[in-house]
């Protein structure tokens, strides 16, 4: 499974391997990089289907809850060039090293999406800037501590009329 840390890593190592722009996580507390740079943002986190429920483990009553996990990364960038970089940028995401480098983290690239131009005013210029997001996905493993009957003790009566009740006691102790 890949945690919140894992997942950032994996984003930020990938955006710095294929630009030569400084990378940061979007809303940030820091001072705004020089232009042209990019920002990334972790959102719509989204279980998929049902979670599979493992049977009870025999000895120590723990369950095993497995599922995939969907999200979406937001890419960001801003100045001069930044629309044929993310351009260049997503288009890198088809080469099998990112692929395999993604894959080690636990993630995978279900789609990319399109390309938007933001360019607007920055004050009284126009600064370029643009985005796309992918479509990524993890597996999310729980385990939950659970518990197991060691002793039982119960009585129970059978009655078969018109033949006498039969009544059993039953004990059971675990070793």
């Amino acid at each position: 499974m890949a945690d919140l840390t894992t997942i950032q890593t994996a984003i930020k190592a990938w955006v710095d391997s294929e630009t030569t722009n400084v990378c940061i996580m979007a809303e940030g507390n820091g001072p705004k990089p020089d232009a042209p740079f990019f920002t990334y943002r972790l959102a719509s986190f989204i279980d998929e289907a049902e979670d599979h429920t493992s049977s009870p483990d025999a000895i120590s009553g723990d369950v095993v809850i497995t599922g995939n996990r969907a999200f979406t990364v937001e890419i960001n960038g801003y100045g001069p060039g930044v629309i044929q970089k993310l351009r260049d940028l997503k288009n890198s995401t088809r080469k099998g090293t990112i692929l395999d480098t993604f894959r080690l983290s636990n993630l995978i690239i279900v789609n990319r999406l399109a390309i938007t131009n933001l360019t607007g005013l920055d004050q009284s210029n126009f600064e370029e800037r643009g985005m796309f997001e992918l479509l990524m996905r993890t597996d999310s493993v729980i385990t939950d501590t659970g518990s197991v009957i060691e002793d039982f003790n119960g009585t129970g009566t059978l009655s078969q009329p018109p033949k006498p009740d039969v009544t059993t006691t039953l004990e059971v102790t675990t070793p």
